[in-house]
């Protein structure tokens, strides 16, 4: 029984650190897919930020982690061959305990593109 516990804590402790940093890395991933398809969005001619913020929520909310306002979202009505920049900051909480958990508490994404 003594050994049990001791054996069992451990590994308690390794796998709730793997679970947390598969889930940061999940919400690391779908944060950049949407950075990135808010900043598709804004390269075209005739968008707008808020079809930008339109994009990135899409896919938020697709992968389950809800809509989410980007931080920053420049020049989407430019002129061709000037950058547009979409960026978000999405809050993270860790889950597992120290030091086996993600020492972060935001995932940030930052996309630029240039202008059709």
């Amino acid at each position: 029984m003594l050994e049990a516990a001791f054996t069992f804590l451990p590994l308690c402790w390794l796998a709730f650190g793997t679970v947390d940093f598969g889930y940061y890395f999940y919400v690391q991933h779908n944060v950049q897919g949407a950075v990135r398809e808010a900043a598709r969005r804004g390269v075209v001619q005739g968008a707008t930020a808020g079809d930008m913020q339109a994009a990135a929520d899409n896919v938020m909310v697709a992968c389950g982690l809800g809509a989410h306002a980007l931080s920053g979202s420049s020049n989407a009505g430019g002129a061709a061959g000037s950058f547009v920049t979409a960026s978000m900051d999405f809050p993270y909480t860790a889950m597992g305990v120290p030091p086996a958990r993600v020492p972060k508490t935001a995932v940030t994404a930052t996309m630029v593109m240039m202008k059709e």
